[in-house]
């Protein structure tokens, strides 16, 4: 992820993990303990960590919590099996998206950590790389389930309800295509050739995938 992050005005060096007071926390702390409002200014502020990976993550699984909340709320209405199966398959989900927030903050924590002691073609540098590559794509691949979850919501859901799960089908979209961006901006930094072409199909699969969902989703509304 070149060129995304910025540096203290004083410093010309990437920041260090114990220097960095997000990222000096214990391994196993979530972006979800935080308060929000600390969340939002730390993505305001001049360090690495968090950037555009967490943010999608976070608000890819605020998108979906939105179709949970009208699948819930129509279900409590007038109760139906598909309702149900639905709203249980989005509640899986939803920890499932939060734990990439989590992991794209580590994955791109560690890449500018080894940043100043590696270069391009070190092994280092490219585990971290296709860390931070793969992750992204794991993401967006669980962002997409969601995004599809949307599609097959909104026919079963209130109609008072609906225009939430189209908001959370658009966030969710959104956040998938963050993700592949994450993707393509990483694949220049990949020495290997298959594995660049192997992201980059999946990359281009995804976004195609995206885009056919939102447009059913749009014209759903309006049945």
């Amino acid at each position: 992820m070149p060129g995304i992050f910025l540096l203290p005005a004083h410093s010309n060096e990437p920041i260090s993990r114990r220097e960095h007071p997000l990222m000096a926390e214990a391994p196993d702390s979530s972006v979800w303990a935080w308060p929000l409002a600390r969340f939002r200014d730390a993505l305001a502020g001049l360090e690495p960590v968090p950037s555009c990976g967490a943010t999608a993550a976070v608000c890819g699984d605020l998108g979906l919590a939105l179709v949970s909340m009208a699948l819930g709320k129509s279900q409590a209405r007038q109760p139906s099996p598909e309702r149900a199966r639905l709203l249980t398959e989005a509640q899986e989900l939803l920890p499932v998206l939060a734990a990439h927030a989590d992991r794209d903050m580590r994955a791109f924590g560690r890449f500018i950590k080894d940043l100043p002691h590696t270069e391009p073609d070190d092994a280092l540098r490219q585990h971290d790389v296709a860390r931070m590559t793969e992750g992204a794509r794991r993401a967006a691949e669980d962002a997409q389930q969601a995004l599809e979850l949307a599609v097959a919501a909104l026919p079963v859901t209130d109609a008072g309800l609906r225009c939430d799960v189209l908001a959370g089908g658009q966030l969710i979209h959104a956040s998938v295509q963050a993700l592949l961006l994450n993707v393509a901006e990483d694949l220049p930094l990949l020495s290997d050739p298959a594995a660049s072409a192997t992201f980059e199909a999946a990359r281009t699969a995804l976004a195609q995938r995206a885009e056919a969902a939102l447009k059913t989703l749009q014209a759903g509304l309006h049945r």
